[in-house]
């Protein structure tokens, strides 16, 4: 029982870990994203 409660707690903090580093990898690419966006649309201004 100890053994399942323990894998279950591991699976848990994988979990959450992946999470976190999925998030720190995310924010700086949506970053871009929208700074791509206003650099389209001041482009499209322009002309």
């Amino acid at each position: 029982m100890a053994y399942v409660a323990l894998g279950i707690l591991l699976l848990v903090i994988a979990i959450v870990a992946f999470n976190v580093v999925l998030s720190i990898f995310e924010k700086p690419r949506i970053a871009k994203h929208k700074n791509m966006k206003k650099a389209k649309r001041k482009a499209f201004e322009r002309e």
